[in-house]
């Protein structure tokens, strides 16, 4: 039943060990999904040279972000099954954006259920970072999974769209 991508025990490795700020965190793990997406695999793997090449196409800014996703992701494999903390948190967004660009206002939703669900009040489980940010129990992932299934279920396709 555990079907929690290791992108977000990875998030939490990011926050605990390398010490960044959640906010941080995200930037680095969806960088690196998108590294992931260009190689077609994890691109930690990759030859030195198409690695480089690859850190020529990203804007400067991104470079280091990059570099930082690459070595932290070897370090976390590294580390096996110590890196997947029982008690990781990770952020709403990210669990949204890892469902296929989620809405944030639907995440949250789902949250509110999850902690009924669990007759546990909100802000036991959920620590706010600034303003914005929320770190969740990593389980929820499998929740909010669900309840996208079960929501996307509900709406039928729109038979007037043209090419859909």
């Amino acid at each position: 039943m555990n079907e929690i991508p290791d992108v977000l025990y990875f998030y939490d490795f990011l926050i605990r060990e390398e010490e960044l700020t959640p906010w941080h965190a995200g930037l680095v793990v969806k960088t690196f999904l998108a590294a992931r997406e260009h190689f077609g695999g994890d691109p930690s793997e990759q030859d030195i040279t198409t690695i480089e090449e690859y850190i020529t196409s990203l804007p400067n800014w991104k470079k280091g972000i990059f570099i930082t996703a690459i070595t932290s992701w070897r370090k976390f494999t590294a580390l096996g099954e110590k890196a997947r903390r029982s008690d990781a948190r990770v952020s709403l967004q990210l669990v949204g954006y890892l469902l296929g660009g989620v809405n944030r206002l639907r995440v949250l939703r789902w949250y509110k259920w999850y902690c009924l669900d669990r007759k546990i009040p909100m802000q036991v489980l959920a620590t706010p970072y600034g303003g914005k940010i929320y770190l969740v129990p990593v389980d929820f992932y499998n929740y909010a999974k669900r309840m996208k299934e079960e929501d996307d279920a509900r709406w039928l396709p729109n038979p007037f769209k043209e090419g859909g």
